[in-house]
């Protein structure tokens, strides 16, 4: 009962939101870092036909070309992503215990530092949905669909990767079976490997992407916009 309401107000924080103070939060290094900025992925987007370090997710880059980099419905993906984040949160946690499940995505949704965290339209929120679809796929023993989505997460960001030892130590603990424990690795692993081929258009591309992302030595937006 809470998610239409979570959703107009998102909506309505990005087109109310003054653009100076938009543009602050996406500037804060409490919500952002050169790596996973907004401004960022807008210069990527814009330089894509220019040859240079690609430092951002390919698949990002694709789904604004998808969308024309329309603002609105850039804004509307967002929210939902936040929504859905919220929804999942509270799905796993009532597997385990009886919470006050309206009480959490009241907390959740209506947070003003959830709020804040949106405006600043960081791509860490990706990397968030799909860990928490993973943690939620864990709790239903889907070990195979929780190794996929970690995996993409992994795609956006390498921390995710650590994530897999408690997984699997989880789902040895679950199963006592070394076997499910070896084919849910394979599935990460295969599946780290089919994104990363299946989201760069060539060899080149492919090479540069990674290079950069694994020696850290682009930092920081080319132009600083």
């Amino acid at each position: 009962m809470f998610m239409l309401p979570a959703l107009f107000l998102r909506l309505a924080l990005f087109l109310t939101i003054p653009a100076d103070i938009e543009s602050i939060i996406q500037d804060s290094v409490l919500f952002s870092t050169p790596t996973n900025s907004y401004k960022q992925l807008q210069e990527e987007f814009f330089l894509q036909h220019i040859s240079h370090p690609v430092t951002t997710s390919p698949l990002l880059i694709t789904i604004l070309n998808l969308i024309d980099n329309d603002q609105f419905l850039t804004n509307l993906i967002y929210s939902v992503v936040d929504i859905s984040i919220a929804y999942l949160l509270v799905s796993t946690i009532r597997r385990f215990r009886k919470v006050d499940s309206e009480r959490i995505l009241k907390l959740y949704l209506f947070n003003p530092l959830v709020l804040l965290s949106l405006v600043s339209k960081t791509t860490t929120i990706f990397n968030n949905l799909f860990i928490v679809v993973a943690l939620n796929a864990l709790t239903v023993s889907c070990y195979c669909l929780s190794a996929i989505f970690i995996a993409t997460s992994a795609y956006f960001t390498y921390y995710s990767w650590y994530l897999m030892v408690p997984i699997l130590t989880y789902i040895y603990k679950e199963t006592q079976c070394t076997l499910i424990v070896i084919k849910t690795l394979l599935v990460f692993a295969a599946t780290t490997v089919a994104i990363m081929l299946l989201t760069t258009q060539s060899k080149e591309e492919f090479f540069t992407y990674y290079r950069e992302l694994s020696s850290f030595t682009t930092i920081s937006p080319n132009l600083d916009i």
